[in-house]
């Protein structure tokens, strides 16, 4: 696939993107420019209204591949193959504004989920999987510390010994005092 410049989305700070017109072409086809607000950003987001890759994020195919969205945006920006990853300055995972993506490793995307609160909402009793709750979190802990034996909870609560031992390690359920 040969690269070539050519103008895309609407005017802004970046003039082009590198990339094949014909998949340029399909590309912002599927793009929504006048997308949601976030409220830390200063722009707007442009979201992707074409297929996904099941994790929330857009997808395209690319020469029989199929390529993230934001990934492919990034890439053409800066000029080059992405070495990391693409993240997300907006928390948006459909947005592909240039101005809205950065290249960082893996440790600074986990690091940007903790400080931005992004996991704290599937913990505990919030994640549509738990089995326990808060206050049998507390009781096994209590039982436990009594003298119960991991494998008669676990059977008593229908979850894993494993997972007694998680919770009564604060390897799970650690929001719980």
């Amino acid at each position: 696939m040969g690269w070539q410049r050519v103008n895309a989305p609407p005017p802004t700070n970046h003039v082009y993107w590198l990339m094949d017109q014909s998949l340029g072409a399909r590309f912002w086809a599927k793009v929504n420019c006048a997308g949601t607000h976030q409220p830390h950003m200063k722009t707007c987001c442009w979201e992707w209204t074409g297929g996904g890759d099941g994790r929330g994020y857009g997808a395209i195919r690319v020469s029989g591949r199929m390529q993230k969205a934001h990934r492919l945006t990034l890439s053409w920006t800066v000029g080059r193959p992405l070495t990391k990853h693409a993240l997300h300055h907006c928390d948006n995972p459909l947005c592909v504004r240039p101005s809205h993506l950065y290249e960082g490793t893996q440790l600074q995307n986990s690091k940007d989920a903790a400080d931005r609160q992004r996991l704290s909402g599937r913990a505990g009793e919030l994640n549509l999987n738990a089995k326990l709750t808060e206050a049998s979190v507390k009781e096994i802990r209590t039982r436990a510390a009594a003298g119960d034996a991991r494998p008669s909870l676990a059977k008593e609560y229908g979850v894993s010994v494993a997972l007694i031992s998680h919770v009564i390690n604060r390897r799970a359920w650690k929001h719980v005092l």
